[in-house]
């Protein structure tokens, strides 16, 4: 809550800063917040999709990125 608190006062005050927790380690899981642009979101999304061994979950709610839902039906064959 912190990082998404932390990018509405960006927002809010037209002022970057960094995100304070953008990688969050619970339950044996790895949890990344990327805000855009300044993340470079799609690039690190593609990345983590390539990197996939067994699975991928994602919080959208919705894939409007050709090339990312492309990404996910290659490795989805793949699986």
């Amino acid at each position: 809550s912190k990082n998404y608190e932390k990018e509405f006062q960006e927002i809010w005050n037209k002022k970057e800063s960094k995100t304070p927790y953008p990688i969050i380690h619970l339950n044996n899981k790895t949890i990344e917040t990327l805000f855009c642009p300044e993340d470079n979101c799609k690039e690190r999304v593609i990345e983590t999709i390539n990197n996939a061994k067994s699975s991928i979950y994602f919080m959208l709610f919705y894939i409007t990125d050709r090339d990312i839902a492309s990404i996910i039906i290659k490795k989805y064959q793949l699986f």
